[in-house]
């Protein structure tokens, strides 16, 4: 009888037979993935070269405090050591962090060319000119910070005053909600041990396109994900993590929220599709194709005591706008910085700090493992 046993080396899948080792075609080894995921997904192998000491504290802390807050998590787990937590979560091995546990925490990602975002912002429609190309490295947190930073930099913030509300209401022009799902999604689900690909962010005059390698799950279609359904997610370790910290829920529920915040907007719902061994999902710019007149107010809306009133309101929208974006960027990230907000938004460190005390936004806990605690009127 021959024995077969199924070996990862490196990022090439070999086997051995007997005292042979042969290499195994990319197409075995997915279906070997399939069948036996919990034994030789990527992401459940240890990692090669990291020790605790390069997982990032804050951010462990940072996912145990919003578990427990999320009542995902119990109490408890605030006081034991980390360890015990990562081991619970399935994402240590004998003392040394899984790939799954350095792709969600690790500062050191050097043999993990795979750790990275691209993100580029084109002039009109195609990919022929840009004005704006970045490619960022870093865990899963400081992927989704920089591509959140990027589509704050690169979307269009308006607002509105509401019949509910006599305070202005303002919004990305594709909803933050929506995109910053989206972006979770593309990072929790993509096919990591695929080295040589890269996750990015593409906006365009029309559209904005967020892509990750991957499939769909084979009982998933481009059409029936947003459709009801269950969940299949390619890396269940790290799927599982993001779930305890509430950055992700675990009912296949990912497309109907974004839709949901779409909708709640009234702008059109994304398009699915995989294209070339990428899942690409696809908002359209709402005002792409509008003339100049349609896009901007009512000219009764611009006019009357000009004089008096535009250095006021130019400057109150501004300090509006920034208060927004840091609201939004501290509920994406809890325990940021103030130096990494600033740098965010392209404004001084001293900036941040007068709109936060204006805000009411405190620091609670140790500097170092602690966190930003919104208002209800920030929320």
């Amino acid at each position: 009888m021959y024995m077969w046993n199924m070996l990862m080396c490196r990022t090439i899948p070999v086997t051995r037979l007997l005292q042979c080792t042969l290499t195994v075609g990319f197409g075995a080894n997915d279906r070997i993935l399939a069948h036996r995921p919990q034994i030789y997904s990527w992401e459940g192998q240890m990692a090669d070269g990291i020790t605790l000491a390069d997982l990032n504290e804050k951010h462990i802390k940072g996912c145990i405090r919003l578990g427990v807050e999320g009542g995902r998590i119990p109490a408890s787990a605030i006081s034991v050591p980390i360890e015990e937590t990562l081991v619970k979560w399935k994402l240590l091995k004998n003392g040394v962090p899984t790939n799954g546990a350095t792709m969600l925490f690790s500062d050191n990602i050097d043999e993990y060319p795979q750790f990275r975002l691209r993100m580029a912002r084109f002039v009109g429609t195609d990919k022929n000119e840009f004005i704006d190309n970045q490619r960022v490295e870093g865990c899963f947190f400081d992927l989704l910070d920089a591509g959140m930073a990027f589509f704050f930099k690169h979307l269009n913030l308006g607002g509105k005053i509401t019949n509910h509300s006599l305070q202005r209401e303002e919004h990305l022009e594709v909803p933050y909600k929506a995109l910053r799902e989206a972006l979770i999604n593309s990072l929790c689900h993509r096919q990591w041990e695929k080295y040589n690909l890269t996750n990015s962010i593409a906006i365009y005059d029309d559209r904005v396109e967020i892509a990750n390698p991957g499939i769909f799950p084979l009982q998933i279609t481009p059409e029936t994900i947003k459709e009801s359904h269950e969940s299949y997610p390619y890396n269940l370790k790290i799927a599982e993590a993001l779930y305890k910290s509430t950055y992700l829920e675990s009912w296949g529920s990912g497309a109907k929220r974004i839709m949901d915040a779409c909708r709640e907007q009234g702008i059109e719902e994304p398009i699915w599709r995989c294209d070339g061994g990428f899942v690409i999902v696809t908002f359209k710019r709402p005002f792409y194709g509008l003339s100049y007149q349609e896009k901007k107010p009512a000219k009764k809306n611009l006019w009357g005591n000009v004089a008096q009133n535009v250095a006021q309101n130019v400057a109150q929208n501004v300090a509006q706008n920034l208060d927004e974006k840091i609201i939004q960027i501290i509920k994406s990230n809890p325990c940021i910085k103030r130096e990494d907000i600033a740098n965010q938004l392209f404004v001084t460190k001293k900036t941040i700090e007068r709109h936060l005390k204006n805000l009411g936004i405190k620091w609670d806990g140790h500097p170092k493992t602690g966190k930003w605690i919104l208002q209800d009127n920030n929320i």
